[in-house]
């Protein structure tokens, strides 16, 4: 039951290419995959992006398709884990059995945990996550936890409310831009490509972005903006799913956008935070006061028949998984799906989708083992656990284990992810070239 404090993230999305100082185009994620391939076979990649101001201006020069298809195709990969955790909605609907709740958080989980981590191949990283950060996480998380307790407990500030409205807001944005790939797709096959607009980026950089208005930001808005309303305002099994489908939305921006430097920044993110969920969950009560008292779409929820009579946890109406039990975990899955990238197939792009390698593969086992082994004690002792305690060995194991048997270990020890002040001086260096 971990409880993840996030911070928040850029809110728009670019869908077009910059051209900066460099002199070459800085693309975002798939656009270089693709101009790259394009160039292999003589293809005029000037004549795919660069249109005069004069043309857009006019309405006589349209947008390449290559310009604002790319972002979108991760979906691609991906929608598999959409279907499943849409899906998985209906569960709660169709009844209540003593399987019901484990089988509902493991497709949620494992398909918000899947579409992040390939979501998560196409991001190129803002700020990546320093060993030192992973250090202060749990700290800052536990400080945090701490602090929401204090105030329920001891003050008459209803934080309820605000960590409520402040999820729901940071959450309905979330779930926008988890929506956007797949509307992109449905749209550019029914509606033509929407001009760009230029504006001026950072670094002396032009940038095409898609314009606010366009008719996939207008409904993937409307459906999350509806979605929030509904959580806002419904009640009964109307609030729990649209909780749940602003949570899948949540787990799935963050561990897109959070990228650790390296392996043991993210050996070092997994570990912290198990000792602060282990101490969190049997040490006090803090946790489970907390996440049973503020009612927000910051854990995925299942309806449960309660005892009569019953006092604490047990009087809850809801079976809960942590956001946190699916974010921490999914940043290093995803992790390892880079890790793939670069070791198995060594493919050094800087951002591109490739197949499921063996350590992607095998740490998605390892995380529904290690959730299926948490319900299984939770079963058995009647109490909360935190789930991090199984996750964590099965995850930081398996890697171990995989790379060892490939004799990969050293490597995978070593591993860092490139940071983007190297990915641009490689691209000076082609453009030099």
């Amino acid at each position: 039951m971990a409880f993840l404090s996030t911070p928040a993230f850029g809110l728009g999305r670019r869908v077009g290419v910059n051209r900066c100082k460099v002199g070459k185009w800085r693309m975002s994620g798939l656009e270089r995959e693709t101009v790259r391939k394009e160039e292999d076979q003589s293809v005029d990649v000037e004549k795919l992006g660069r249109l005069s101001v004069e043309e857009k201006a006019s309405g006589n020069g349209t947008p390449p398709q290559s310009e604002l298809q790319l972002p979108a195709k991760s979906v691609g990969y991906a929608w598999p884990a959409f279907l499943v955790g849409g899906t998985a909605q209906i569960l709660p609907i169709i009844g209540k059995t003593n399987f019901s709740d484990a089988l509902y958080f493991f497709l949620v989980g494992a398909s918000a945990l899947y579409a992040g981590s390939k979501r998560n191949l196409t991001e190129l990283p803002v700020d990546d996550l320093s060993p030192k950060q992973a250090f202060l996480a749990p700290i800052v998380s536990g400080v945090f936890l701490a602090g929401m307790y204090f105030l329920l407990r001891y003050t008459s500030i209803d934080v309820g409310q605000i960590f409520k409205y402040g999820s729901v807001v940071f959450g309905g944005i979330c779930l926008k831009e988890t929506l956007d790939p797949i509307f992109f797709n449905l749209y550019t096959k029914v509606f033509p490509l929407q001009p760009v607009t230029k504006a001026v980026g950072e670094d002396g950089c032009e940038e095409d972005v898609e314009p606010w208005n366009s008719p996939k930001n207008v409904t993937t808005a409307l459906i999350s903006a509806a979605i929030s309303g509904s959580y806002l305002l419904g009640s009964g099994a109307i609030t729990f799913m649209a909780s749940n489908l602003i949570g899948f939305g949540l787990a799935v921006r963050c561990i897109s956008l959070l990228k650790p430097k390296s392996l043991w920044s993210a050996a070092a993110l997994l570990s912290g935070l198990l000792l602060y969920d282990v101490f969190f969950v049997f040490g006090t009560d803090v946790m489970v006061s907390v996440a049973t008292s503020i009612e927000a779409p910051a854990k995925f929820l299942f309806p449960r028949e309660t005892v009569p009579g019953a006092t604490g946890v047990q009087s809850y109406p809801f079976a809960i998984l942590g956001l946190g039990d699916v974010v921490v975990p999914g940043i290093f899955v995803a992790m390892m799906a880079f890790v793939d990238k670069e070791l198995v197939f060594e493919d050094d792009r800087e951002v591109c989708q490739v197949r499921n390698g063996p350590y992607f593969s095998s740490s998605m086992v390892a995380y529904v083992a290690g959730l299926f082994t948490c319900f299984v004690v939770n079963a058995v002792s009647h109490s909360p656990q935190p789930a991090l305690l199984y996750l964590v060995p099965f995850l930081l194991g398996n890697a171990l284990a995989v790379s060892a048997f490939r004799g990969e270990l050293m490597k995978i020890i070593k591993f860092e992810r490139q940071s983007q002040e190297s990915m641009v001086n490689r691209m000076k260096k082609e453009e030099a070239e």
